[in-house]
């Protein structure tokens, strides 16, 4: 008999790299796994479900709604009890009380277990995707600090600023779903496909076209996979159904991964009913500015950050939030101040959530990244986000920013009622090392200024932000590690941490990355931070060190000047006689 050709759709990256793993051990399955959750997921299982599949395998609320909204027989992958066990005891890690909330595939598990072992765990089930929220909100004004459960539950917490662990299949739970869609094939012959919907549409269209019913459910996907890559703009179309039907047309623009995307709405009546078709063209974004000098971020894609670093909500970071939130209530412009690696986007996030213009696009520009040819683009060209209206507008790294460059932005700013047209936040490592220019600006009356607090300052904090980025790890890595040894954490606290958060993360990241058992070890924490020393470790004479290429003869120079000139590459760059950008290469080549 041939292979089971098994279509999976997983809510998190990690289960891939499971679903892979158990994949490999067999001969009878035949499987390509996609990136998707709930809405999502459907409609790449719709968008799929015409390629000879046999089975789809997915997991909690996206197996639910694929369930309803195809022909082919769906497997869900449904978490052991060890699964429950692992992550409730890596729970027990963190501070304050927590809360077990999914859909019924998780929490009908949970309550078995924790009624056999006789232990009392709030548990919360949800009956449809929009039950999260009400949920959530609940658990977040009663004081709990932290939620467990499936993929839903875990990006509603993280929208609310709690902290979470998702549930993540293991061993066991993938292997059990393989050998069921396996089953499942030897059982039922292959369904066959109904004719597409709206096939004339597409027979006349060039375009990329999705179509929903007015109770918002969508009927037909064309997108190809490339498309379905862009999820950030695509999963947005059913906030725009009502706007659609009350004009019967509509028109946005969207920015993502370095493209535009054009989105036209029509109104299509047959048969008495009402039909939203929408048809997507997508161009080159911003050819003349460098990849990754400008960002945009829409509050409908809210668990698709890029970072993948979990909200910092501990400690005295909590105190810095809240006030985050008060400040995000204002239209005031605002001055966040940290060391690198500390949690700047947490505090620009929470802003941003927080602010009326929250419905509207928040743009990130990346003054680490940008060049001269780049920034006179912002200042002059049309199609500008600075030329735009009700944005939140962040600025990261601005003291990176070249001098005369703050000078004409400074000028800008005041000339054009930038402030008063939209938000705008600016992320400074300190405010000393800007331009005099500049720290008057930033010193006017009108700003609200936030000050991240470093490692160094809440050296207490670290055992639980590495509990917390460890299970964020996990998920990711598709590891299963329930904690780290009482010694490696000695060995974390009694480091300096010059980079803060991130090398926290990327640290506790790389341990698990070397460790094979379930506790990660004093050697891996040493390893790494030895590897880390290398990044940050300025301190070696290298005068008469000749040895290796002129490129990285060069940058030893130039690390040397950037440590005489306190870590300010504007002045470094001015001594050495080259400009920051070049500055800068030489030092991303170093790391």
């Amino acid at each position: 008999m041939r292979k089971t050709r098994i279509l999976a759709i997983v809510p998190y990256e990690g289960l891939r790299e499971v679903l892979l793993a158990e994949a490999a051990k067999r001969d009878d399955i035949d499987m390509d796994i996609f990136f998707g959750d709930l809405n999502d997921g459907v409609a790449i299982a719709k968008a799929r479900e015409k390629n000879g599949y046999d089975v789809i395998l997915s997991r909690g609320g996206t197996a639910g709604l694929i369930k309803n909204e195809v022909k082919l027989p769906v497997v869900d992958i449904i978490p052991t009890i060890y699964d429950l066990l692992r992550f409730v005891r890596m729970a027990d890690n963190m501070p304050g009380p927590f809360a077990i909330v999914g859909f019924s595939n998780v929490t009908l598990v949970a309550k078995k277990l924790f009624d056999i072992i006789n232990r009392k765990i709030n548990i919360f089930t949800l009956e449809q995707s929009s039950d999260a929220e009400q949920v959530i909100q609940r658990l977040a004004k009663e004081g709990y600090s932290l939620i467990i459960g499936d993929a839903i539950a875990t990006n509603t917490a993280k929208r609310h600023h709690m902290n979470s662990i998702l549930i993540a299949s293991g061993e066991e739970s993938v292997h059990s779903a393989l050998t069921e869609a396996s089953n499942i094939h030897k059982l039922i012959n292959h369904t066959t496909l109904n004719n597409l919907f709206f096939q004339d549409i597409l027979e006349e269209s060039n375009l990329s076209v999705v179509i929903f019913n007015n109770q918002n459910e969508m009927l037909y996907s064309n997108l190809s996979d490339d498309q379905l890559e862009f999820q950030r703009v695509f999963r947005a179309l059913p906030a725009y159904i009502p706007a659609t039907l009350e004009n019967d047309n509509f028109r946005v623009v969207r920015h993502t991964k370095g493209y535009i995307f054009e989105i036209v709405g029509r109104v299509i009546k047959r048969n008495d009913q009402e039909f939203i078709a929408y048809y997507i063209r997508r161009f080159l974004d911003m050819p003349k500015l460098k990849h990754g000098v400008i960002k945009y971020y829409h509050m409908l894609d809210a668990t698709l950050e890029e970072t993948n670093m979990p909200i910092d909500n501990i400690g005295k970071m909590a105190a810095v939030i809240e006030k985050s939130k008060v400040v995000g209530r204002t239209s005031s412009p605002v001055c966040v101040t940290g060391g690198v690696g500390t949690p700047f986007q947490t505090v620009m996030y929470a802003i941003y959530h927080e602010s009326a213009l929250r419905l509207n696009s928040l743009v990130s520009i990346d003054c680490a990244l940008i060049d001269a040819k780049s920034f006179h683009w912002l200042l002059e060209s049309d199609n500008s986000p600075l030329c735009e209206t009700n944005l939140t507008i962040c600025f990261e790294n601005f003291h990176l920013l070249e001098t005369s460059l703050q000078m004409k932005y400074i000028n800008f700013a005041n000339h054009t009622d930038l402030h008063k047209r939209n938000r705008v936040i600016y992320g400074l490592k300190r405010m000393n090392i800007v331009s005099p220019s500049a720290e008057e600006f930033f010193n006017a009356a009108e700003f609200f200024h936030i000050s991240l607090p470093s490692l160094a300052e809440r050296t207490q904090d670290i055992p639980y932000l590495a509990s917390l980025y460890l299970s964020s790890a996990n998920v990711e890595l598709g590891k299963q590690s329930i904690g780290i040894h009482e010694d490696a954490l000695a060995h974390m606290i009694a480091y300096s941490w010059p980079g803060n958060n991130e090398q926290l993360h990327r640290v506790v990241r790389s341990c698990l990355m070397m460790t094979a058992s379930g506790m990660i070890p004093l050697e891996s924490v040493q390893k790494s931070l030895a590897e880390e020393e290398k990044l940050f470790n300025i301190e070696q004479d290298f005068a008469y060190d000749i040895s290796g290429t002129l490129d990285e003869i060069n940058t030893r120079i130039a690390m040397a000047v950037l440590k005489e000139e306190k870590m300010n590459r504007t002045k470094t760059a001015q001594r050495l006689n080259i400009s920051r950008s070049t500055l800068w290469r030489m030092l991303q080549s170093r790391e």
